[in-house]
Order: C-alpha cells, then structure tokens, then sequence
C-alpha cells in the first residue's frame, strides 16, 4: 500500500505559507447527551435562530403541523394521549432541523405515526396516508392502505422516525395535562359539562399547537387553564388562582 501523500500548505503570491485551519472540535468521547423534559423559552428562540426560518413562517408550519395531526388522529380514532406525544415529537424535531431538510407535513405524519406507537395505539404509516390522502375525495374514490400508491411515501416516514427520535433524545416521558386538569375541575366542584370546564379543556389542546408543553409541567398548565377560562368567561375561582388547593 503506498503512503499517503501529504498536501503542500497553500502558498500566496509573497511564499509565505498560510497555516492548515484545524477542524472544528467535536465533543469530548466520554460526552453523555441527557434528554431534557424541558427547555427554556431562550433555547426555543435560539434553535429558530439556527434553522435560519423568519418567526412568521415558523408560526405557519407549526400550526398546520399540529392542525394536520389534530385532524388525522380524529379521522383514525386516536384518543388524545396520542394528539399530545405526536405534537411533541413535531415540535422537537423542527427545533433541531432546518426546513429544507423535510416536507412539514411528511414530518407531522411521522410525529403521528411514532405517538401511535408509544402510546399503544398502533397504525401503520400506511394508514395514517391512506386516511389523509382518502379524507379529500369522495367515497367512490377511497384507496385501500394496501394500495402500491402509499409504498414510496410510506418508507420516507419510517425513514424520518429514528431522526425524530434522535430529535428528542430518546425521550419517551409523556406528559398529558388533560389528566390533572380533570381532576382539578373536581377538586374545586367545577361542573365537568359547564362552560367553563369545556373551555379549559379546549385550551389544554390548543397548548399544544405552541411551544408551552416543551418549557412548562403537565399541573402548570392545568392550572393556567382553568384559570384562563375562569377569567374569560367572568366565572373566577379566589382558590384557582391563588394556586391553593
């Protein structure tokens, strides 16, 4: 095997020889990424800053993102659980890569297709496809998930899940403040069919179309909003908004 030859320093027009940049270093070998439940709200703005997307479009593809996989995830049954795992999994993964790098909606159908996996509520990607792609025609026209037509699409979404999961850091600690929201609706003697308990619970879904479940607690949020709605709808709680129990 012959030896490698070395490359000759680059000269200027004056034979002074400029010296090799080194490589950028990498981390240390015995460096441990942990996966972080939560980040700070200058994080989120940072990782936007380093994907080079101006705020405006961010907003844009994050709502239809998260609008699409609140649409698809009824289309198919799925309970909410699975709404709140896929809206996550789509968030982490926009904060890390830059939107050249993947079509936003082939992302949202792969948040969806990992969410139905951790939390049991098994599709197949090619489910998830065909219930998009049959939701804008006719029953006439509705294709089969066994259809050819899905195969190409299908093996691009498995092939987003590991970067996804990467994404996250392998994070698989699911928080859904649905749960504690329901329970402090009981605690404080809210109705659980009146206004204000209907509100609260739609904006714990709507939390998920913004950054909040990334940087705040599951009871946070709970708490925020029965006490939004409360407000809103002229019906405050003295002990909800002390935060007492």
């Amino acid at each position: 095997m012959a030896p490698a030859r070395s490359e000759a320093a680059p000269h200027d027009t004056s034979n002074n020889v400029h010296p090799t940049i080194p490589p950028p270093a990498g981390p240390h070998p015995s460096y441990i990424q942990v996966a972080k439940p939560y980040v700070f709200e200058r994080t989120v703005h940072e990782c936007i800053a380093a994907t080079g997307v101006d705020q405006l479009r961010e907003d844009n593809i994050r709502l239809q993102g998260v609008t699409w996989i609140d649409n698809f995830r009824k289309a198919l049954h799925l309970p909410v659980r699975t709404f709140n795992t896929a809206a996550i999994y789509y968030h982490k993964f926009r904060l890390v890569h830059p939107e050249s790098e993947y079509n936003y909606l082939d992302a949202a159908a792969a948040a969806l297709f990992i969410a139905c996996k951790i939390e049991d509520t098994l599709k197949k990607s090619r489910d998830i496809l065909c219930s998009a792609y049959n939701l804008k025609l006719p029953p006439a026209e509705h294709l089969s998930a066994d259809d050819p037509l899905f195969e190409s699409h299908s093996r691009g979404i498995i092939g987003l899940e590991r970067l996804m999961l990467e994404s996250s850091g392998f994070d698989f600690r699911n928080r859904h403040p649905q749960k504690p929201l329901i329970k402090l609706i009981k605690h404080f003697n809210f109705d659980k069919n009146s206004k204000t308990s209907r509100v609260a619970y739609g904006m714990s879904l709507d939390l998920y179309r913004t950054f909040a479940p990334l940087k705040q607690t599951s009871a946070t949020m709970a708490f925020a909003c029965l006490e939004l709605a409360g407000r809103l709808l002229n019906d405050r709680h003295e002990r909800v908004e002390s935060g007492r129990l």
